[in-house]
């Protein structure tokens, strides 16, 4: 029975396009809350019972931040939605308690530069992509060369949440500097097949024939000492991107998100429609992207200060 629901929650996630880190989220919470219940529910009222005690027992604990327990809502959502086809229960989330919703950081142009600027050269290109393009980190390491048009000044972004694909414009400013990384990325293969003969692409297995695997190539390759050809960890970019920070002596506290708070923030400051920015952002539903007015609200107050009014003499 444990291995059927199993294979229930396999499909169900396969068939709803989830990234394989929201996959393995979904899969631990799962876990935890069914271990809660000691057996397989059935029925949904019973259920729904039995999961207001979880997730009460949760912030009981103090062990779970806000954010950690909205992801536990929505993992056991999944559960009773797409595989239980039960209504998703109404709870009462951790997201109901007295704190407000954290703004994102978001970094000025200025500040942007800077933290660009002390990127490791390796990286560069990739934290241009991911702020010029609003990319998750996810997506940037994900990118492959087939993804890139650097004729028509196209960006495809085929390995977005769920499934979902986009187009996106490739700022002028990154495309020559584009061209030489893929150069390099190309000389660089070469020069390993010569050297091993064989190469492991992912989606083509061992090839010895460069020019027929080039296109699902990594853009942001690493080549293992077996031959294999991947895609640099995400993990490579956040330490670089808290290594720049850190050496731009920005007094903010921020991963590589930011870049892509940034890019929304931007837009929607230079007088972009919230829709465009949505769908540069690739978010299905709209009230995700209003979280980016309250961040201009933020940094914009509507009301200037009555001191600002009076003359005095220092």
């Amino acid at each position: 029975e444990d291995a059927l629901l199993r294979e229930r929650i396999s499909e169900a996630i396969a068939t709803c396009g989830l990234h394989a880190d929201t996959a393995s989220i979904y899969y631990r919470w799962i876990s935890r809350f069914l271990d809660h219940c000691g057996s397989i529910p059935t029925e949904p009222v019973a259920a729904t019972e039995s999961l207001r005690r979880f997730v009460a027992a949760c912030q009981v604990s103090g062990t779970y931040s806000r954010p950690t327990l909205q992801l536990c809502c929505c993992s056991i959502g999944f559960l009773f939605r797409e595989v239980f086809r039960w209504p998703t229960p109404q709870i009462r989330r951790a997201s109901a308690d007295s704190r407000a919703r954290p703004v994102p950081v978001v970094f000025s142009h200025e500040e942007i530069g800077r933290i660009i600027t002390h990127f490791p050269s390796r990286y560069r290109i990739a934290a241009c992509l991911a702020y010029g393009c609003g990319l998750r980190v996810s997506e940037c390491v994900a990118l492959r060369i087939r993804d890139i048009d650097l004729d028509r000044g196209v960006l495809i972004v085929r390995q977005g949440k769920r499934g979902r694909q986009r187009s996106l414009s490739l700022p002028c400013m990154v495309r020559l500097q584009l061209q030489n990384h893929l150069e390099t990325v190309r000389r660089q293969l070469k020069e390993e097949l010569d050297r091993s003969l064989v190469l492991g692409v992912p989606g083509l297995g061992k090839i010895d024939n460069l020019d027929r695997a080039w296109p699902a190539c990594p853009v942001f390759p690493s080549i293992h000492t077996s031959g294999q050809v991947r895609h640099v960890g995400k993990g490579c970019l956040q330490k670089a991107f808290k290594q720049a920070l850190n050496d731009s002596r920005i007094p903010k506290k921020a991963g590589i998100h930011a870049l892509r708070h940034s890019f929304a923030t931007h837009l929607l400051a230079a007088g972009a429609d919230i829709r465009t920015v949505q769908e540069a952002l690739g978010h299905s539903s709209l009230e995700t992207t209003m979280i980016y007015t309250h961040v201009l609200q933020a940094e914009q107050p509507a009301v200037p200060s009555p001191l600002d009014r009076i003359q005095i003499n220092w």
